[in-house]
């Protein structure tokens, strides 16, 4: 048996070969496949809310990574490629992908955030380990609202190209992640106006 000779080494790779199995992300994709792939985001989304590491949910996703790779500094950055996306239903169901997974990625910092400021125990009741990602914490919320909206305007704009409950169900979804950023970004709020009344009643004597 010799290492390296491809009769007898099964794990060796010519030049030209990859380990990974490549996958174009930005290959045109039915406005029903992309709703089976925003389902199973949330699946993966809802798995990490319950214990699981992002490095068995969340970033199994190869749009997920996609869009975190380079880290991206503006909202403009958010995307799956730096080429300009052309017209068409193709380019819309990338921009809906795209407005999601933001929209998913930024709840999860701010999740994650939230999780180290309460009382719970590594790897027993939450994992708050990044691996290394920005998870979209450096785009402003808003920004991220802006592009859940737009992708929104494009869906109903283009109604006409598939089935209503199709486009129904890929506005709900765009919907619901709209709604928990508000939900987070609410509870913040919230925190922040409770620590005023604190410092505002310990600067006033009042317990």
């Amino acid at each position: 048996m010799e290492i390296m000779d491809r009769k007898m080494d099964s794990g060796i790779l010519d030049q030209d070969e990859s380990l990974d199995e490549e996958y174009d992300v930005t290959s045109s994709v039915l406005p029903e496949e992309i709703l089976g792939i925003i389902d199973e985001l949330l699946c993966l989304e809802m798995a990490w809310h319950l214990g699981y590491p992002l490095s068995q949910t969340i970033l199994t996703s190869v749009h997920v990574d996609a869009l975190m790779n380079p880290d991206p500094a503006t909202i403009q950055d958010v995307d799956f490629t730096s080429k300009p996306s052309s017209s068409g239903p193709g380019s819309t169901m990338l921009l809906v992908l795209r407005a999601y997974c933001a929209g998913l990625l930024r709840a999860c910092f701010s999740v994650n955030e939230l999780m180290k400021e309460e009382m719970s125990y590594e790897e027993e009741d939450f994992v708050t380990n990044t691996y290394g990602r920005g998870l979209l914490g450096n785009i402003p919320v808003s920004d991220i609202k802006k592009l859940l909206i737009a992708a929104i305007t494009e869906v109903r704009e283009r109604r006409d190209e598939f089935s209503q409950l199709v486009h129904a169900a890929l506005a709900s979804r765009l919907e619901l992640r709209i709604a928990f950023l508000d939900v987070l970004d609410l509870d913040t709020t919230r925190k922040n106006l409770q620590n005023h009344r604190d410092y505002i009643g310990h600067g006033c004597g009042i317990s």
